[in-house]
């Protein structure tokens, strides 16, 4: 969601752009990454983090992009510059992937075990990071990375790896969103909007709804749509503000009967006190007439 959405604007949710996102910048990037690195140990090293030998200058370049990272995604979220704090931390698993399948670990490990200790150890190194980086957007994902490496209670900032730490079983820690998942979403959502919106009979026997006649009528300077009316209901006069102008002249509205919503939190419009809601349908803004019902009758 982090990935897709504006900072600045609304936006349209999709879940073919979710199932995309799950799949493309998590399950392929980051989930591919930390689940290779975690099973070379648990194969090659009795589980645990092997040491790292001589650096090459592609291992220092690797080395120095992690000790950055913490940084740059530092400066970013200070920024509220979400999405691309985010996305600097899938560069970095992009980049992991790459160094892992360049260094080829599963032929040094028989050719050069020393260059393939080195490679997981440094693999390793980002792992304990990408945990610590990822935990402002899946708390939960990171706190999974960071257990299977036994580093729950590590703060935020760069962290160094010691030879030999225990590395868990791995599990596959993103999973891809199946097609049949999506579909059964769309579903939901496609008998949501079918749904009426009801209320109860209580709800509406809360609503006290008058006859009433108007006795005055008025423009409210500034504005073309609005009406001042003064309505008798029965009881007491209220004053109404009603957008009715645009079809409606004062002189046609005075000594008419009209249907008013009486117990309306009062309101200002156009800086003039509103009492009630004179009702009246919503594009043609027709009156609803009561006909001959006396001054005062509710409607139930």
């Amino acid at each position: 969601l982090t990935v897709n959405a504006p900072l600045t604007s609304a936006t349209d949710f999709s879940w073919d752009d979710f199932q995309r996102g799950v799949t493309d910048e998590l399950a392929d990037v980051p989930g591919n990454f930390l689940h290779r690195t975690f099973s070379f140990p648990g194969r090659f090293f009795a589980g645990r983090v092997p040491a790292a030998g001589e650096l090459t200058a592609e291992d220092h370049e690797f080395l120095e992009s992690i000790r950055t990272a913490h940084d740059t995604v530092g400066e970013l979220l200070d920024k509220f510059q979400f999405r691309d704090a985010l996305m600097h931390i899938i560069k970095l698993a992009k980049m992991g992937n790459k160094y892992f399948n360049d260094q080829e670990p599963w032929k040094t490990v028989k050719e050069s075990p020393a260059r393939a200790s080195t490679c997981l150890h440094l693999c390793n190194l980002l792992a304990a990071n990408l945990g610590k980086l990822l935990r402002p957007f899946m708390p939960s994902a990171a706190g999974r990375i960071l257990s299977i490496m036994n580093l729950e209670d590590e703060p935020w900032g760069f962290h160094e790896l010691e030879e030999g730490r225990v590395i868990e079983r791995a599990k596959p820690l993103f999973s891809k969103i199946p097609d049949e998942a999506i579909e059964e979403e769309k579903a939901k959502l496609i008998e949501e909007d079918d749904e009426v919106e009801t209320v109860t009979i209580d709800d509406f026997a809360s609503m006290d709804i008058r006859v009433g006649v108007v006795r005055s009528a008025e423009r409210i300077e500034g504005s073309d749509k609005l009406l001042k009316l003064m309505i008798d209901v029965g009881e007491r006069e209220m004053q109404v503000v009603a957008g009715l102008a645009e079809k409606y002249s004062p002189e046609d509205l005075v000594e008419r009967k009209v249907t008013v919503l009486v117990n309306l939190k009062p309101a200002k419009l156009f800086g003039v006190k509103s009492e009630g809601m004179v009702l009246a349908t919503g594009e043609s803004l027709n009156l609803l007439d009561p006909g001959d019902a006396e001054v005062g009758e509710r409607i139930r």
